[in-house]
């Protein structure tokens, strides 16, 4: 089977959809502005600012997902845990910034995107020798990350902290129910969970992934 990270396209046919980091500063507008739609559509609130290291799937020109990669170490924290206590001596895995990634703006508009955007995201992580992702999530988010065969793990103790949350054009997206919390997941169970799917649709040639773009 073609691997899902192969360098050149398959055989010069066409994909549908190609996986790769955000180039220059017109495209990365243009991912934000497609996370701002979808944010209000979803959410009917403004998306957190843009992170450094965005993903996004394009279908010809077209932008039709994203999902975004933050990074933290031991002087500077990750975006989320400002607006969250919790008690790092209960998380369900150990929490060290340097082995960590936050994932976030994982957001789709055409099927069977999620599933290779997040991979892609992982094995990038996983290059950097990050070992745990976690999670700002709501409950059907949840459940579709299950459907695809990996399991995030609540922080039990997580409390959002309203009042720290910098830009009143994001509130709506904690006011509304399901509220979400605070999650985990060891990168190599992503990995294994969407390895074989995504490898299935490279080989029908829907998708093609380059981490080295960008």
């Amino acid at each position: 089977m073609r691997s899902c990270l192969d360098g050149s396209k398959p055989n010069g046919t066409s994909v549908a959809v190609v996986i790769r980091k955000v180039s220059g500063f017109v495209e990365r507008q243009q991912a934000g502005v497609f996370m701002r739609e979808v944010a209000f559509r979803w959410h009917q609130c403004e998306p957190p600012s843009l992170p450094d290291l965005v993903f996004i799937a394009l279908a010809g020109t077209t932008i039709v997902g994203t999902v975004a990669l933050d990074f933290a170490d031991d002087t500077t924290p990750f975006s989320l845990e400002k607006i969250y206590e919790f008690n790092r001596a209960e998380t369900p895995f150990p929490f060290d910034r340097i082995r960590m990634a936050q994932y976030g703006r994982w957001m789709s508009t055409k099927p069977n995107v999620a599933a290779p955007l997040f991979y892609a995201a992982t094995l990038y992580a996983i290059g950097l020798k990050k070992m745990l992702g976690w999670f700002e999530l709501k409950e059907p988010i949840v459940q579709h990350m299950r459907s695809f065969g990996f399991n995030p793990v609540p922080i039990p103790s997580a409390r959002l902290m309203p009042e720290r949350i910098a830009r009143k054009e994001e509130s709506a997206y904690y006011t509304t129910d399901p509220p979400p919390t605070l999650y985990m997941v060891p990168l190599e169970h992503i990995r294994r969970a969407l390895h074989d799917q995504v490898a299935e649709l490279v080989r029908k040639n829907f998708c093609h992934i380059n981490l080295g773009a960008g």
